[in-house]
């Protein structure tokens, strides 16, 4: 008899171990398949380097064009002309009736007047015929500089009428914007008045800004 309680008792303590392991396995298998609750959030990590520039883009299409701007510094010019006969009285100066121009500016600069025309002389011989044309910016003033045009016939010269085509140039300093106007004038030096008179006369103001 006592063996057989040996057998029942091991018989016993095999099946109480598989249950034991049977439980055991069970509850880690139950650990796995329902999870705890969610952990605290973990602090930010730092920010990573920046990273290489990436490749140009696209041109955009161009945009609509903008409206004309104002008139630019360049250059501005103004001319006149008259074809009647002018007689230069002997040694008084005589401004060329209607022959000013006016020039209308928006600064500083340089106005350069210029002037062709044509002279006849009457000379005769043994008296020198001689005129002097020059611009000024006030009416009759023959002052003569180095603008000064001059005509001269030699008293040598035998007697006829002589016809010359003469340039008057002068250039005037502009300090500010404003309209200025310009004077032709002349004088005969020598000889009889009404011996020499100026015809066909152009002019042209032409304003170089500073």
């Amino acid at each position: 008899m006592p063996p057989a309680s040996r057998d029942r008792g091991s018989r016993a303590g095999t099946i109480l171990g598989t249950i034991a392991l049977a439980l055991a396995v069970v509850s880690m298998a139950m650990s796995f398949a329902i999870p705890g609750p969610a952990g605290a959030n973990g602090l930010n990590g730092t920010n990573g380097s920046t990273g290489a520039t990436g490749p140009q883009g696209p041109a955009g299409v161009n945009g609509t064009n903008g409206a004309q701007g104002p008139p630019g510094p360049g250059t501005l010019m103004n001319t006149t002309s008259g074809n009647a006969g002018w007689d230069l009285p002997s040694n008084v100066c005589t401004e060329i009736s209607g022959m000013t121009i006016s020039l209308s500016v928006p600064g500083a600069g340089t106005i350069a007047v210029h002037a062709k025309m044509t002279v006849t002389m009457f000379h005769e011989t043994g008296t020198q015929s001689s005129a002097a044309l020059t611009f000024s910016n006030v009416s009759t003033d023959c002052t003569h500089d180095v603008w000064t045009s001059l005509v001269v016939i030699d008293s040598p010269t035998p007697s006829t009428a002589f016809v010359f085509t003469v340039p008057v140039d002068h250039m005037f300093t502009v300090t500010a914007a404003g309209a200025y106007t310009y004077h032709l004038s002349g004088l005969a030096y020598h000889g009889v008045s009404g011996d020499i008179a100026v015809f066909k006369v152009t002019e042209i103001a032409v304003f170089y800004p500073a």
